[in-house]
């Protein structure tokens, strides 16, 4: 039985998913009641080759790839939800490396805290050497997405809000508030954003 759904959408993510997907193979949740939705928004590059080639060298996990054709993440997003089965939807991007314990800590917060409805974590930026010369850490926040609220279990404080980089919602949550609104997000190339926080607002 499937408990929890890991979503990644991705544009044109063959160079940089397949660190991504590398990083899933380690996840300590049991295999049995997990599965990762893959959604290719429209790529024009091999994406499906790469996420379809992961899947034939790891059948011990379930790995389900699904196209959207409507341009946009938050398009890509919701077809990934309507998609899953879980109970618990863990959303991360195409260009991380998921820790070993990401599934299991939200499945574990989430199965303890039936209260909680959606949650958070912290994202760290990695970069190849270092922090482009340009980008001071008030710019890296938005451009990088970055979070650190610290390690103990608490409600976001004011004006902050979990981003689409580590995120995780409840479906009744979905099928109560609704998914993330197709006017917002990033399209292909545009870099447009919000859908996260204008979810969280709701």
């Amino acid at each position: 039985m499937i408990l929890v759904s890991l979503i990644i959408a991705t544009y044109n993510g063959a160079k940089k998913l397949p660190t991504t997907l590398e990083s899933l193979t380690k996840q300590t949740l049991d295999r049995e009641i997990w599965e990762v939705v893959i959604v290719n928004n429209n790529s024009t590059d091999n994406t499906a080759e790469v996420v379809m080639e992961f899947a034939k060298a790891h059948p011990e996990l379930r790995v389900k790839l699904v196209f959207e054709p409507q341009q946009g993440l938050s398009f890509a997003r919701n077809r990934g939800i309507d998609e899953s089965e879980g109970e618990y939807i863990v959303i991360i991007d195409d260009d991380e490396i998921a820790c070993p314990d990401l599934l299991t800590e939200y499945y574990e917060f989430l199965d303890t805290c039936p209260y909680v409805v959606a949650a958070g974590g912290k994202i760290t930026p990695h970069y190849p050497k270092r922090r482009p010369l340009w980008m001071s850490r008030i710019t890296e926040r938005p451009i990088a997405g970055t979070l650190n609220l610290g390690k103990e279990i608490r409600i976001f404080p004011e004006g902050k809000y979990f981003g689409g980089g580590n995120l995780c919602l409840r479906r009744t949550a979905i099928n109560y508030y609704g998914k993330f609104d197709t006017n917002l997000g990033r399209r292909g190339s545009k870099l447009l954003g919000g859908e996260e926080k204008e979810f969280y607002m709701r």
